[in-house]
C-alpha cells in the first residue's frame, strides 16, 4: 500500500511540475548555447585578435555572465521569487567575499595588467621581487584571471599568481609592453 501510495505522489509531482521543470532546462540550454556562441564569435573576431590576453578574458567573462542570466531565468521559471534569490545573491557576495580574497586580489590584478598592456603571450619577462633580489625570467606562454604562466630558460613552468606580477617590477625583455 506504501509503494502504491509512493508511485502516486510521484506520478503527481511528474504531471504537475514536469513541464514547468523541462521549460526551465530549455531555457537554460538556450542560454548555454548563446553563451558559447557569443564566446566563439568573441575568439574569432579578427580585428581584436591582435590583444589576445584580452580577448581571451572577455569572451570568458561574456560566456559566464551569459550564464549566469540564464540561470537566473531558470530559477525564476521554476517559481523561485525574485526576493529568495536577491538575499540568496547577496549572502553567497559576502560568503565568496571573505573566502576568495586571493582569488578576488589575483582577478582585479588581470584587470590592472590588462588595462597597463604589461605584456602579450609570446613576450620575455622579468619580474623581480620588490623585497629581495630574486627574479623569474621566462616567456609568457599564457595568461588567465588567476595567473601568468611562464617558460623558463630550463624548460619548467612558472605559475605567477597576478597579484605578485602587480606588486612587484615587470621588465619587458621584449620590448613591446606600452
Amino acid at each position: 500500500y506504501n509503494f502504491i501510495l509512493l508511485m502516486n505522489n510521484i506520478i503527481y509531482e511528474i504531471e504537475n511540475y514536469g513541464p514547468k521543470f523541462l521549460r526551465s532546462i530549455l531555457i537554460l540550454a538556450i542560454f548555454f548555447v548563446v553563451a558559447e556562441y557569443f564566446r566563439i564569435k568573441i575568439l574569432e573576431d579578427e580585428v581584436l585578435i591582435r590583444d589576445s590576453i584580452a580577448i581571451k578574458q572577455l569572451a570568458n567573462v561574456t560566456y559566464y555572465l551569459i550564464f549566469l542570466i540564464g540561470f537566473l531565468f531558470f530559477l525564476l521559471s521554476m517559481g523561485v521569487h525574485w526576493g529568495s534569490i536577491l538575499a540568496i545573491l547577496g549572502s553567497l557576495g559576502l560568503t565568496i567575499g571573505f573566502a576568495m580574497q586571493n582569488l578576488l586580489k589575483n582577478a582585479f590584478s588581470a584587470v590592472y595588467i590588462l588595462s597597463g598592456k604589461l605584456f602579450e603571450i609570446g613576450d620575455i619577462i622579468e619580474v623581480k621581487k620588490l623585497s629581495y633580489y630574486n627574479y623569474i625570467k621566462g616567456k609568457v606562454i599564457d595568461f588567465d584571471l588567476l595567473n601568468v604562466y611562464i617558460l623558463t630558460d630550463n624548460n619548467k613552468i612558472n605559475y605567477l599568481p597576478n597579484s605578485m606580477i602587480q606588486d612587484n617590477i615587470i621588465v619587458n625583455l621584449s620590448g613591446r609592453g606600452d
